[in-house]
């Protein structure tokens, strides 16, 4: 259940707006991401903060889902191709849409526990190993991925007493949670070694290089997002609850 509550008999309904949702996300990945003035090198990829948007309006099972149709979809359609890398990379999008799904449904637990196995995946790469000596790389690489597992047990609090605020540090820990997924990914030897050819000194540095830029452009995608889902919010919803969506 997300933002679009479905009366009991509205399968049907609940299978078309996944349908539909998976299309919008191809399109929107065909969309040029927006530049960021001063920084030309960076882009908010358009798919990327949809992929949040979707997790809280179909749940955190449906969204995924269709997320994860949607990128699979525009990976095979051109004028993309199916590549090994595209292939690796392939769930994060749809793990922003769980996590955004789960914490709109204030089932922070769970989001908490998925959260943390990437993390602690990327601590235990040989990238910032031995730690006594690496320890500044992983604290720039994952300071705010601490602060995503720290948010997201009070994100409930903070969603009552300001929901437009609620909204955005939602669709921030989803962003977070893509590039997370992402990093435990690459952070795997036979990713970074085997398919990137690159050697622990050169993954620092890209680590230590991306640490202020890459976090405060996901905060200006979750701030996005959060701007779309609260007005969607605030259209839909009566009296702070939030509606059924009717199938008739």
């Amino acid at each position: 259940m997300g933002l679009l509550r479905f009366r009991e008999g509205h399968r049907t309904w609940q299978l078309s707006l996944m349908a539909l949702m998976a299309a919008l996300y191809v399109v929107f990945s065909f969309v040029p991401g927006i530049r960021i003035p001063g920084l030309p090198s960076l882009k908010i990829q358009v798919e990327a903060l949809f992929a949040s948007i979707v997790g809280v309006l179909l749940g955190p099972f449906y969204g995924s889902i269709s997320i994860f149709l949607g990128t699979l979809l525009a990976l095979y359609l051109p004028p993309g191709g199916p590549s090994l890398i595209s292939f690796l990379f392939l769930p994060c999008p749809a793990f922003n849409a769980l996590i955004s799904g789960l914490l709109y449904e204030k089932m922070w637990k769970p989001a908490l526990i998925f959260l943390l196995l990437p993390v602690v995946a990327i601590i235990l790469s040989p990238i910032f190993n031995p730690l006594l000596q690496h320890w500044y790389v992983l604290l720039m690489a994952t300071y705010d991925k601490i602060l995503v597992l720290l948010l997201a047990p009070v994100l409930n609090v903070i969603s009552r007493r300001n929901h437009f605020l609620g909204f955005i540090l939602l669709c921030f820990i989803g962003a977070e949670a893509d590039n997370i997924l992402g990093n435990a990914i690459f952070s795997n030897p036979l990713i970074y070694r085997g398919v990137f050819g690159i050697s622990e000194k050169i993954a620092r540095g890209l680590y230590v290089a991306g640490a202020l830029f890459y976090p405060l452009l996901r905060l200006l995608q979750g701030f996005i997002a959060g701007v779309v889902l609260f007005s969607l919010y605030s259209i839909l919803s009566k009296e702070g609850e939030s509606p059924i969506f009717r199938g008739n």
